[in-house]
């Protein structure tokens, strides 16, 4: 009879975080969706370096591919989706890509290539934003999921803005500044 309570009581919980998620998206009928893949180009910066431009799937890929990172497998959601539950509005990226777990965890991975004229740090605040948000979410249901979600990368540098909540931070890092810079 105690195993029926708990695993109602974990549907339950997993419908209320579904519903919830759902009920976060900023769905104003704007379905513009991101460029298409390009292929990893080198440019030369102005100090004459050589660096490769990836495209925000393959950082998303490439991080969300390393499962030790990981309690759960990522996969790609929705570029628009995961904008929209962030609150980035479409026009401010030229290119995204996002990942995500169940809810029972709160992994996930957004990136996203800045468009032009886009200031990085409204991008950040969306992101911070974000983090409070989950870890407001969490803190109801899955407490242990909360000190993941405050430590998540958040990351700017060059065209891009990457969000990662995962095991491992560091590593994370790591991946970002090999691709990005």
């Amino acid at each position: 009879m105690m195993y029926y309570k708990k695993a109602a009581a974990a549907l339950l919980i997993a419908a209320i975080a579904v519903t919830a998620l759902a009920g976060c998206g900023n769905n104003k009928g704007d379905n513009a969706s991101t460029s298409a893949p390009e292929s990893v180009t080198d440019t030369a910066d102005p100090s004459g370096a050589s660096a490769k431009q990836h495209t925000a799937d393959e950082i998303g890929a490439a991080i969300a591919s390393q499962t030790a990172l990981f309690k759960e497998t990522l996969n790609q959601g929705s570029a628009e989706r995961g904008l929209s539950l962030f609150g980035i509005e479409p026009a401010m990226v030229s290119d995204s890509a996002y990942y995500v777990a169940t809810a029972a965890v709160a992994e996930e991975v957004l990136v996203v290539k800045l468009a032009s004229g886009t200031d990085a740090s409204a991008i950040l605040t969306c992101f911070e934003n974000r983090k409070t948000s989950q870890a407001d979410d969490y803190a109801d249901y899955v407490a242990s999921e909360v000190p993941k979600i405050r430590n998540a990368v958040t990351y700017s540098g060059g065209d891009y803005c990457v969000f990662c909540v995962s095991e491992d931070s560091d590593a994370v890092m790591r991946i970002i500044e090999d691709m990005i810079g």
